[in-house]
């Protein structure tokens, strides 16, 4: 049965308290929940009406009493309800109608959303604001009522699906009256439904139209009831269907409290009540009501006409409806009226008369009260009120068809042309408001669009602004990115923007250079960065094994090794049985109860496989007698299963699954895994290189006779020869079968399906081994191939140091006199009367002899042909007479005697004594080859000539050269690093003669000098000494000119017709090679240093000359001697240092943890 659109009573008390803002809670603490009689809550409900009209709320309050008038109920009210119901409708009438019309539309708006009508709520709210009438805060009520329709509608969005199923489910069962309540209510909420949704509803109301032709109205949805819910219409509980009729709890319009208390929802329910008296009878006493609250109302404001016409009709048509008080109160206020007006009346004698009058009376009643309505209705058309003008026109209709019987029917035609001619307008009149509307719509659509489109300009230009003010802050940053992004923003909202075209082509422009120079200085810093990098090269490490610096993070992203990995839980129990120990002592105790001791100390969940045990004859109460001191769990295991099992039938444990297992190794040996291991590592070749070139003279030149000569020679790198000999290195398939070998032998060696067992299999493909066999096994597998890469993993890095110290010293001190006598001589005056540049020591050559001829040192013009003039210039040379025979006149006229001796010479030569003995050392040779660090020369000349020379040369040098070549090879490797320099040089002469001429067409032999170390050597087992083999030489090769061969030969003349021979000549070289070669085989501690071999050579000179006796004189001996002191010291030290390369111990040192992180 659907709802009908009635209310009971308590339901407008409640919605009449709802519209007052009081809060749900208010409502349930002021209204009696129990029971209550009917007249009791309707006289709450106008009440409440009453309040709302003192407190301006017309609107809510004329719902009220509309509900209540159109409710059976008011059939049933009392005669005082009834003059008071109609008297606050005709006041509610007057009062509306005189009210501000915006206050009217915002109240008609929350109305219309209190009963989810979000339609006519938004309708009114915008005409309250769209209004020049309205104030501020109106504005912002309609606001909110916007916003609560807002809220309201994405609320019933989400519940609109289970509203429509609602509609088709009412419809499926036949209820179409609810069907189409729903639909109605679906359509008030104003939503945007979807494609599907709109079609399910077309299809359901166009179903319920096709039903309604064919049965009648289905019935209609009273806005009169619906809107008085007792909230705003925010809820969707009638969506849902959570209530019965629509009311609810809390007010969106009232204020709520904080914290609702929590009460006894209220049951209401709309009922389908019978009225319990006749309809007819019900009309007329409405009718009756109505007309004597618009007389107490015309009478209250003095309208005595009105009210006169208005009592009359009561008194006479509806004496019947009112109640005794009533119409005494009618009767009493028309005569109070006729008074008022001047109006005789009074009682009639004859009932005939009495009839007709009654019949005029109600006549003249009647048309007077349709004179009314109708007047009524013209002013309510006039006003715009439609409603109310149907109403009255339907009152006037109503009162002129009760006194269809006392009047004409032409009368009652003509009336009923008037109610209709007057329905007539009032369908025209709402149309012209309908169309009046829509226009104002279209208008104020037009209006909107209009100011939407200026404000959407408008915001557009403040956007364009607002983004260029932008543009340029980011260009001022250089974010030219950024600033496109913005330009392309303002494109996007102007595209023909001429800024924003212009900045777009600058910006572009902009990011192409920035780009460009980007790349210049990219490139500029790529070749910094290279250069650095070749900075970088050039620092000597100081360390022998470098690690890059993120090397932990490439350990990490290498990840373990191929190989197999046991579970964690069996990792922890293996390691558990590693690292514990404990002391044991079992004297004949059960094996279970060995087993068991051990799984509660260690607290190892073990397993035992009773059953394949006692197969192999070992049961749980075989007895243990063992005594250990301290030893790990898997020893004490073995040991327990040995002393318990037969070995050849033995018994043996494993870890599965984090639980240790102890089984016969017959069922062990089910449980295979297959592995693959990676062993290219181990079968790659380390050769040993044992081709290092040799420093060696003769070797060269016989290589040289081997490459041929002639034509420039023949010759040979330094690093010429290969490695080792291919024969010395086992191939690959004799490497591979080697550690299969190794592992079968040391790992379960009857196990092997090679050995005849069938628990493991091994093969290899391309350097992989492929194993199946036990976890047991595989752990066995794992640290043998790891101990094999242990011994591959040791590297040996040798620094070989030749050290050489040369230390020399040099002095010379020395004094050199030359005297030469008798420079006054006639001999001596009258030689330098020629030539004034005469010297007595121009008279000596260099060993001391006396010259015939002499000459002084400067230049004269000289007359060579006699003629008088001179010719030439030079040197004039004068004949020495000697004593006796050289007298002569001076140009002064002074005459001299013949001499009796001749110049006398006493010279010194102790300088070239001493250089020359001293020359035997090089060092004092290269010395005396240069200046004196201190010369003093001098010359006296008087009757005598002194020439003396003072030198003195202190000198001392130290050198030392240090040549270190590094070398680093595998333990156990041969290896060689040879630093050379090579240089070729004629070694020999081929000659080759012609008819008429020859020449040698040399051989050129190559030849190295250098530093060559050949070592080979192996770590001890301990890692803490070396034992090396050492091969090394170092070379020098200096050719000095002088050392040449010059080879000659001849070539035609001879023969019958002679002629002379072709002679030709050619150097042969001969090198000089200094070198110092030396082999050991010594032992020494890891990064110690031993000193192989070496040379010292001293060399010491001492040399003293000059005159005897007197250089034996102090202090006059300085005068007569001369002194060389020389002494050289070389030293030559070949050290060596070797250090033991281990990578573990190199990563630990270099990345502390590292290994511990990665598990290993």
């Amino acid at each position: 049965m659907s709802p009908t659109p009635y209310r009971s009573v308590r339901s407008l008390l409640l919605a009449s308290v709802a519209f007052a803002g009081l809060p749900s809670a208010s409502v349930l603490a002021s209204v009696e929940l129990e029971r209550v009689t009917q007249r009791e809550d309707t006289q709450e409900v106008l009440d409440r009406a009453n309040q709302l009209l003192i407190e301006g709320q017309l609107v809510r309050a004329r719902a009220m009493l509309l509900a209540l008038q159109d409710s059976p109920i008011s059939a049933t009210l009392s005669d005082q309800q009834s003059d008071q119901l109609w008297a606050l409708l005709a006041k509610a009438n007057t009062m509306f109608q005189r009210a501000d019309r915006v206050d009217m539309s915002l109240q008609k708006a929350q109305l219309a959303l209190s009963t989810d009508n979000i339609v006519e709520a938004k309708r009114q709210a915008n005409i309250v604001i769209e209004s020049s009438r309205s104030d501020s805060d109106q504005i912002d009520a309609a606001n909110a009522v916007l916003d609560l329709c807002e809220a309201r509608q994405n609320d019933a969005m989400g519940k609109i699906d289970g509203a429509i199923n609602r509609v088709r489910e009412a419809f499926n069962a036949g209820d179409y009256a609810q069907s189409k309540l729903l639909i109605t209510r679906i359509g008030q909420l104003g939503l945007e439904l979807n494609e599907t949704q709109q079609d399910t509803l077309d299809v359901l109301r166009g179903k319920l139209t096709s039903i309604e032709k064919s049965q009648g109205n289905l019935g209609n949805y009273n806005p009169a009831m619906g809107m008085l819910a007792p909230e705003s219409g925010m809820s969707s509980d009638w969506l849902t269907g959570s209530t019965q009729d629509g009311a609810r709890t809390g007010s969106y319009l009232g204020n709520q409290p904080e914290e609702p208390t929590q009460a006894e929802p209220i049951d209401i329910e709309l009922v389908e009540e019978e009225p319990q008296v006749d309809l007819l009878d019900a009309a007329r006493r409405f009718e009756a009501q109505s007309l004597l609250g618009q007389a107490n109302l015309a009478f209250e404001e003095r309208r005595f006409n009105e009210a006169l016409t208005l009592y009359t009709n009561i008194v006479t048509n509806f004496n019947a409806y009112v109640s005794a008080n009533d119409l005494e109160l009618a009767r009493e206020r028309r005569a109070e009226a006729q008074i008022q007006l001047g109006v005789q009346g009074g009682p009639e004698d004859d009932i005939l008369g009495d009839t007709v009058r009654d019949d005029s009376l109600l006549l003249q009643r009647s048309q007077a009260a349709f004179e009314n309505y109708m007047d009524q209705s013209r002013q309510a058309l006039s006003e715009g009120d439609t409603d109310t003008a149907r109403t009255l026109v339907a009152q006037a209709d109503l009162t002129i068809k009760r006194a269809r019987d006392v009047m004409a029917e032409s009368a009652f035609e003509n009336y009923q042309d008037r109610v209709a001619e007057m329905i007539a307008q009032i369908n025209s009149t709402e149309e012209q408001q309908r169309i009046a509307e829509r226009e104002a719509e279209r208008e104020r659509l037009a209006e909107e669009t209009a100011q939407f489109a200026e404000n959407r300009r408008r915001e557009r230009d403040e956007k364009i602004i607002a983004n260029l003010e932008r543009v340029h802050a980011l260009q001022q940053e250089l974010k030219y990115e950024e600033a496109l992004e913005v330009v392309e923003s303002i494109l996007f909202l102007d595209p023909s923007n001429p800024a924003g075209l212009l900045l777009k082509d600058i910006i572009q422009d902009t990011l192409i250079y920035r780009e460009n120079l980007g790349y210049q200085r990219d490139k500029g810093l790529s070749y910094a960065r290279q250069s650095l990098d070749n900075q970088e090269a050039m620092v000597a490490t100081d360390s022998i094994i470098g690690y890059p610096d993120d090397w932990p993070s490439i350990s990490f992203r290498r990840g373990d090794i191929l190989e197999y990995a046991e579970s964690e839980a069996n990792r922890a129990v293996i390691a558990k049985m590693d690292n514990t120990k404990m002391p044991v002592e079992f004297n004949d105790n059960a094996f279970e109860d060995v087993v068991g001791f051990i799984g509660s100390t260690t607290g190892i969940d073990i397993d035992v496989d009773w059953e394949s045990l006692a197969d192999i004859g070992v049961d749980p109460d075989t007895p243990v007698a063992l005594k250990l001191n301290s030893v790990t769990i898997n020893v004490l295991l073995d040991r327990v299963l040995a002393k318990v099992s037969d070995p050849t039938l033995p018994a043996g444990w494993a870890v599965q699954d984090g639980i240790l297992t102890i089984a016969s190794e017959e069922v062990l040996r089910l449980n295979t895994v297959l592995e693959t291991y990676d062993i290219r590592d181990l079968i790659f070749v380390v050769p040993d290189f044992d081709n290092a070139p040799e420093f060696d003279l003769a070797n060269a030149i016989q290589q040289s006779g081997r490459g041929g000569g002639g034509g420039g020679g023949g010759g040979s790198s330094p690093f010429s020869g290969g490695t080792q000999d291919p024969q010395d290195i086992t191939s690959r398939e004799d490497r591979v079968d080697a550690i299969i070998t190794l592992i079968q032998d040391n790992v379960d060696p009857e196990g092997w399906r090679e050995n005849g067992g069938d628990t493991s299999s091994i093969t290899e493909l391309n350097g992989n081994f492929i194993i199946t066999s036990t976890p047991k096994n595989h752990r066995a597998i794992i640290g043998l191939l790891n101990k094999l890469r242990q011994q591959r993993a040791v590297q040996i890095n040798v620094e070989t140091r030749f050290l050489s110290v040369d230390q020399n010293f040099f002095e010379q001190i020395g004094f050199d006199l030359d005297v030469y006598f008798n420079a006054d001589s006639t001999e001596y005056q009258l030689a330098r009367v020629i030539d004034p540049s005469l010297l007595p020591s121009d008279y000596f050559d260099s060993s001391g002899a006396l010259l015939d001829n002499v000459s002084g040192g400067g230049n004269f013009p000289i007359d060579t042909d006699g003629d008088g003039v001179a010719d030439t210039i030079g040197p004039i040379t004068q004949p020495v007479l000697g004593p006796g025979f050289n007298g002569g006149i001076l140009p002064d006229g002074t005459i001299l005697g013949d001499d009796s001796w001749s110049i006398i010479r006493a010279a010194q030569n102790s300088f070239g004594l001493t250089e020359f003995l001293a020359n035997s050392s090089s060092f004092a040779g290269d010395i005396l080859n240069l200046n004196p660090a201190l010369g003093v020369t001098g010359r006296f000349l008087d009757d005598i000539q002194v020439d003396f020379l003072v030198e003195a040369t202190q000198a001392d040098s130290r050198s030392v050269i240090l040549t270190a070549p590094r070398l680093t090879f595998t333990n156990g490797q041969r290896a060689f690093i040879a630093v050379t320099n090579q240089t070729s040089f004629i070694s020999d002469l081929t000659p080759v003669a012609g008819s008429g001429a020859g020449a040698f067409d040399p051989v050129v032999t190559p030849i190295s000098d250098g530093v060559v170390i050949d070592v080979q050597g192996v770590a001890s087992a301990d890692r803490r000494y070396v034992t090396l083999t050492i091969r090394t030489a170092q070379s020098t090769v200096t050719f000095d000119p002088e050392n040449n061969v010059t080879v000659s030969g001849a070539a035609g003349g001879g023969g019958t017709a002679g002629g002379d021979s072709s002679v030709f000549s050619a150097p042969i070289q001969r090198p000089e090679v200094i070198g110092t070669q030396l082999s050991t085989t010594v032992t020494i501690p890891d990064q110690g240093t031993i000193l192989l071999g070496g040379q010292r050579f001293i060399e010491e000179v001492e040399v003293e000359s000059g005159v005897p006796v007197l250089s034996k004189i102090p202090i006059l001996s300085r005068f007569f001697s001369n002194r060389i002191d020389a002494k050289s010291e070389k030293t030559l030290l070949i050290l060596l240092k070797p250090t033991i390369l281990i990578q573990n111990e190199e990563e630990e040192l270099n990345f502390p943890g590292l290994l511990d992180q990665l598990g290993r």
